[in-house]
């Protein structure tokens, strides 16, 4: 009887982290509005650097390089996380169904 509880516990301990691996694979989906949140941020630090250094009017073209330069750098950093976190959870529900 004992055997058949580990085999049980063991079967469920597999489908319950698999169900957690697929959960975790559809947050980590692309997400329709986050190039709204990234251009919306990336407006409001331009708003906040000429509240705080009003000096940089006289640059402006300086500024908005320096502004899209910082926002491409973020936003290949968090698309290749994101991609990166998807790929090794893929990996493990791949490795899981051998």
């Amino acid at each position: 009887m004992e055997k058949e509880s580990i085999k049980a516990q063991l079967i469920y301990d597999e489908v319950d982290r698999k169900t957690k691996l697929e959960n975790e694979l559809k947050q980590l989906a692309p997400d329709k509005y986050s190039n709204v949140r990234n251009t919306i941020s990336t407006i409001a630090l331009a708003l906040f650097v000429f509240w705080a250094y009003p000096e940089v009017l006289d640059q402006p073209v300086l500024f908005v390089i320096a502004i899209i330069a910082v926002w491409a750098g973020s936003d290949v950093y968090h698309v290749n996380k994101r991609t990166n976190r998807r790929i090794d959870v893929l990996y493990e529900l791949l490795k899981e169904d051998k």
